[in-house]
């Protein structure tokens, strides 16, 4: 049989008796049937190319021309598979010069060779380098004949042990590879030492064969240069000396140490030498931290040492964060109990190498001139408040606010009395912004009692005339030093509307260009495409914030209709990407030859197409199922021509006219005769006509077979 290796031969099991059903490619003639097929149907011609990188064919050329047999003797073509064994013999007067199991590997397979046994004589074998000869010595060898040979210790062959006359000459002889020479001397004088094996000894030489490996480290101290966080490595032998790496002794350099010292002091230490690390005052390393090593991959821990300050304590007051602990610049904030504040302007402090600055301290509040804007004391010019103050305990001053500003209490305008207490005035002379509830905004109206005034911090509620409606959410403002905030506003709101916008792969059934608040609307989808639910056509509404839900077509791909195709899922249509597993009806088999397969929705539609095909033999795109019973070879000349069962054919007229409708697609020829013959030769036989190109031979007895052909009655 002619197969390249890049066409599949493919053979498929039909029908109930698993008989073999054989077809071949575009391009290729049968040339005989290939071994294994026990079918006596006539090849399927498919018109489809398939590529492989597995089978290995061999013909009968070759086996001839290499003067090979098959196993039991046999000369064919053949056909294996990828990794599969074939065994060789040869003919009659040869002898096989290599192992007779041979492997096809991704479609190659080395066949052996043949020597012949009645060519010339050999004289004496040639010798190898390296090795010996381990077959008797003889003046003379026939051909046919073989020595073998064997490398000396160490030495790896490479090429087949024996060597064959061959009609007067020697076939090629084995190469002897030499080992590799491991010097332990040398090893020492590098710093490495050697993994060696359990079947190996530790003497000064060691030898490594040809394409071993071993493995290989730098000596306690030292690392590879090209690698330092690496000791360990493995070398293998290619032939001749061995280039080894670099090792060299681990060293770390003396640390750079910030706010520290560190001892012992050197220029150089080597691995595995210790210091110890001591940090300035106020300056603080981890408890773990304190020892270091020097390793290959530097210092172990990195010394350093922190700048670190412990949380201070502060009487008649506090420090937040509240932390053991704190980071070098770290600021906390310093919070004094009532009748006390902080020694110094401020109520931060900072950790510094030199400790917290300003130290957090709390001092008694002594009543002092009142430190606040916008207020008057009796009888006290501010230019001399530094003669009159500060107060002592029980002391009593009186105070006012300017124009504008209120005290807490909300008095304007009138002298208040305010005493000196451990913790400071009480009252405190403190003065706020007053807001002017009266002020005119337009379409506001301010929400309050006829009284009411409003100071720093004090809310106001407000409404907005017909029509208009606050700017934000709520309706409030606040009093600040700068007036109300937010701006109280009122402002008028359009209703809102929607647009028909353009929408991809969609269009809105209703042709109008604007739609009114809470209105709905149906739009539809083209062909290909649904909504996000799977629906041809949706619904939405116009909401303040746009339509809702968005209307949006998406592609799809429809649920197959194919014939013959059974599906399980139960939804009309299915998003891009989505997988559908599909089975075929009984008789059929998807393209894959299998009885269910997989289909996935993608831009152009499924891939591959959900197709549920008959059984086994095609001829173009339709399919006959082929069942077991005992069939005679037809003859036929026609790429139409197709061997029926038996059963088939007795079947009524419908049948026939089924029958060419699977058989004849696409307007073929036309078809002018089917014969029923029995398997016995020369029995009687009935003939009936059916419509004028079809006719029926029907035999008395025995189990007829359908044919049909070309040709008169």
């Amino acid at each position: 049989m002619c197969v390249k290796n890049h066409l599949k031969l493919i053979l498929e099991r039909c029908g109930k008796n698993g008989t073999l059903c054989w077809k071949y490619f575009e391009g290729l003639k049968p040339e005989g049937k290939p071994e294994g097929v026990q079918t006596e149907f006539s090849p399927c011609l498919r018109l489809t190319r398939e590529l492989i990188a597995a089978s290995c064919s061999i013909t009968r050329q070759q086996l001839e021309a290499k003067n090979l047999l098959l196993s039991g003797g046999r000369r064919r073509s053949h056909v294996i598979g990828n990794n599969q064994t074939l065994e060789f013999l040869c003919r009659e007067g040869y002898i096989l010069s290599a192992p007779s199991v041979r492997k096809c590997i991704d479609g190659n397979m080395d066949l052996p060779s043949c020597i012949s046994e009645r060519g010339k004589n050999c004289s004496r074998p040639p010798t190898v380098a390296n090795g010996d000869t381990i077959t008797l010595s003889q003046k003379e060898y026939t051909s046919g004949s073989s020595v073998e040979f064997r490398c000396q210790r160490y030495y790896v062959m490479e090429g087949h042990s024996r060597s064959f006359c061959d009609n007067g000459n020697w076939t090629k002889v084995p190469v002897c590879l030499e080992p590799c020479v491991i010097s332990l001397a040398e090893l020492e004088r590098r710093k490495m030492g050697v993994k060696l094996r359990s079947n190996e000894d530790e003497f000064q030489t060691l030898y490594l064969p040809h394409g071993d490996s071993v493995e290989f480290s730098c000596k306690p101290g030292h690392s590879l240069a090209t690698n330092p966080s690496q000791s360990a490595f493995e070398i293998q032998c290619r032939g001749g000396p061995i280039v080894y790496p670099e090792c060299k002794a681990i060293k770390c350099e003396p640390p750079r140490l910030a706010n520290g010292t560190f001892r012992p002091e050197r220029t150089v230490y080597q691995d595995g030498d210790l210091i110890k690390i001591e940090c300035d005052h106020g300056v603080q390393t981890a408890e773990a931290q304190r020892i270091a090593e020097c390793t290959r991959n530097g210092w172990s821990p990195p010394p350093q040492c922190k700048i670190v300050c412990s949380r201070p304590e502060v009487n008649n007051g506090r420090v937040n964060p509240h932390q053991e602990q704190y980071s070098h610049e770290q600021p906390v904030q310093i919070e004094c109990d009532p009748g006390y504040k902080p020694e110094r302007q401020g109520t931060t402090s900072k950790c510094t190498k030199d400790g917290w600055i300003p130290q957090p301290r709390c001092v008694s509040k002594l009543c002092d001139y009142p430190e606040t804007e916008n207020i008057e004391v009796y009888g006290v010019p501010e230019y001399y408040k530094d003669h009159y103050f500060p107060k002592r305990e029980r002391a009593t001053i009186y105070f006012q606010c300017i124009n504008g500003f209120l005290s807490a209490n909300k008095q304007a305008q009138q002298w208040q009395r305010s005493t000196c207490t451990k913790s400071g005035w009480d009252p405190e002379p403190k003065c706020f912004k007053q807001c002017d509830h009266t002020i005119s905004f337009p379409h506001v109206k301010f929400i309050h009692g006829y009284w009411s005034k409003f100071i720093e911090g004090d809310d106001i509620s407000f409404s907005c005339g017909t029509g208009y409606y606050p700017e934000h959410q709520e309706a409030k403002a606040k009093c600040t030093k700068n007036g109300w905030s937010p701006t109280p506003r009122c402002i008028t709101r359009e209703i809102p509307t929607c647009q028909r916008d353009s929408l991809p792969n969609g269009f809105f059934t209703d042709q109008k260009d604007q739609f009114a608040l809470n209105e709905r609307t149906r739009y539809s989808c083209r062909i290909g495409f649904t909504t996000p639910e799977g629906h041809e056509e949706g619904e939405t509404q116009c909401r303040r914030e746009g339509w809702t839900p968005k209307p949006e077509c998406v592609q799809t791909c429809q649920k197959p209709t194919e014939e013959n195709v059974i599906i399980s899922m139960n939804k009309p249509v299915f998003f891009l990407k989505e997988n559908l597993h599909y089975k075929c009806k009984l008789g059929y088999e998807t393209t894959k030859k299998n009885l269910d397969d997989n289909s996935t929705c993608t831009v152009n539609g499924w891939s591959p197409s959900p197709q549920c095909l008959r059984e086994c033999c095609s001829l173009r795109d339709k399919k006959l199922q082929w069942r077991p019973v005992t069939k005679k070879s037809l003859d036929f000349k026609s790429a139409y021509k197709k061997a029926i069962t038996a059963e088939a054919a007795e079947q009524s007229t419908k049948d026939v006219r089924q029958l060419r409708s699977l058989v004849l697609p696409k307007k073929p020829e036309p078809v002018h005769r089917v014969d029923i013959e029995s398997e016995s030769e020369g029995e009687d036989k009935a003939h009936k006509q059916h419509g004028p190109n079809v006719w029926f031979t029907r035999s008395i007895t025995g189990p007829p077979v359908l044919a049909v052909g070309r040709g008169e009655p």
